[in-house]
């Protein structure tokens, strides 16, 4: 490696800082996460419909495969008649059934990622700055993202694709933040010059 070393202490600040650029106030990630729950109602709703559609499907392949199985029985196809839509109908059979699992599974995971990226946001920044373990801050730098880089002293850090979207909007809401507590020169009353 041809890079020059960097300070621990050093390296902790850059760190810190981007973390600071994905910090998100405690009461915006409540909001956020109250308002996200709320869509996940109307998501449930929309998903069962297409769970029942698919189900449908599902049992219309099931009675498919029993008369396939009738209609061999009682001799009226041949068994290359009977294999060649065997093979059809179980595929078929195995798609629906990946789609019925994969739109259950879809569902319970977005809203984990959610809360999970949000409460990162949340905390990451100040767990990290005051944590003594090498082993949380670790993780916490692991969770950032990959491709973790150290050129010039200074560090790089491809931010995972949920955490590039809290940082866009990260700033803004601190801004409103702001400009939405109290001013600080004792009083609640604005100063007029």
């Amino acid at each position: 490696c041809t890079q020059a070393s960097i300070e621990e202490i050093e390296l902790q600040k850059q760190i810190s800082k981007v973390l600071g650029e994905i910090e998100l106030p405690d009461d915006f990630c409540e909001w956020i996460m109250d308002v996200l729950k709320s869509n996940n109602v109307v998501e449930a709703q929309s998903r069962t419909q297409i769970i029942g559609s698919q189900q449908k499907e599902y049992d219309k392949v099931l009675k498919k495969l029993d008369s396939l199985i009738e209609m061999r029985a009682g001799g009226d196809i041949t068994d290359e008649e009977f294999a060649k839509s065997k093979t059809t109908f179980l595929d078929e059979k195995h798609r629906i059934e990946r789609l019925m699992n994969d739109t259950g599974r879809r569902a319970d995971d977005w809203l984990d990622q959610a809360e999970k990226y949000f409460e990162f946001a949340r905390t990451a920044k100040k767990t990290f700055d005051t944590t003594e373990s090498l082993e949380v801050k670790k993780g916490i730098l692991m969770f950032l993202g990959s491709n973790l880089t150290l050129k010039d002293k200074i560090l790089n850090v491809q931010l995972e694709k949920p955490l590039v979207l809290i940082k866009k909007v990260s700033n803004e809401v601190k801004t409103e933040n702001e400009r939405l507590e109290p001013l600080k020169n004792g009083s609640n009353k604005p100063i007029i010059s």
